[in-house]
């Protein structure tokens, strides 16, 4: 499925940069089918501010795989930053659907493109067509598989300059996966697998992620979410979360080490 971006590059570039990428103006709200309350749309725009914006130049003018791609939000934010082509896996074809308004410009169509399917089957078919990709972005995704560094191997080889994670992890340096489990018939949640309602998960400690990443020859930056960097803390609670072995939400950004 291939769908076009709803404003073009030169155009969001050109606009200040306190303006909301995440608004109803930009068909985030209930007349456009996607109904994001206030607190989500704030959650949206302060993760934006976080691990998108600060990398602006590194999406110019770049190809990007957006890794389990909901209903394209982050590939429009992708775009936004002026991203040359986005490329957007998602397995469940009903959330592209529902996005598709987002990209619905004609003079852009041929610049973002949706799969559907499991991104483990998905991501080595890309790689077998040697496709590449300079930015990758895993945002949400990473704690609700169990095979994570198959994942980050399988992000590796398309030999990103920039690969950014926004996942929940154990706040703990020891390297170590806390296994739980889902209902995969929730679209936040992890997709079946068989026929059992829920799906096993896995938790990685930072220090767990830490070790994977530089397995692959990956640096590894933690991303500050200083609560008092934010005047609006609705539905951010789980970035804020401190003390202790518990699991929080994080962000991190991976570059290849030289």
């Amino acid at each position: 499925m291939i769908f076009n971006f709803a404003r073009t590059s030169k155009q969001a570039q050109n606009e200040p940069s306190s303006a909301p990428i995440f608004c109803d103006e930009n068909g985030f709200g209930p007349k456009q089918g996607i109904h994001y309350r206030p607190a989500d749309l704030n959650r949206l725009n302060a993760r934006f501010k976080v691990f998108m914006e600060p990398f602006k130049a590194d999406f110019a003018g770049v190809r990007v795989l957006d890794l389990a791609s909901h209903d394209g939000r982050w590939s429009y934010a992708a775009l936004s930053l002026g991203a040359a082509h986005v490329t957007g896996i998602e397995a469940r074809p009903e959330l592209i659907e529902k996005g598709k308004h987002l990209f619905a410009r004609d003079d852009l169509r041929k610049r973002v493109e949706f799969l559907v399917g499991d991104i483990f089957d998905a991501m080595p078919r890309l790689l077998e067509r040697g496709e590449q990709f300079d930015v990758v972005l895993c945002l949400g995704i990473f704690y609700h598989v169990m095979d994570h560094f198959r994942l980050l191997k399988l992000i590796h080889d398309f030999k990103p300059k920039l690969v950014i994670v926004d996942s929940g992890m154990i706040n703990n340096e020891k390297p170590f996966i806390s296994l739980r489990t889902e209902r995969s018939d929730h679209f936040l949640n992890a997709i079946p697998v068989g026929t059992q309602p829920e799906s096993v998960i896995g938790f990685v400690s930072t220090g767990g992620f830490r070790m994977m990443a530089r397995a692959l020859g990956f640096d590894v930056e933690f991303l500050d979410w200083n609560p008092a960097k934010f005047d609006n803390h609705a539905n951010l609670h789980d970035y804020f979360k401190e003390g202790g072995d518990k699991a929080r939400r994080f962000s991190a950004v991976l570059r290849q080490a030289r």
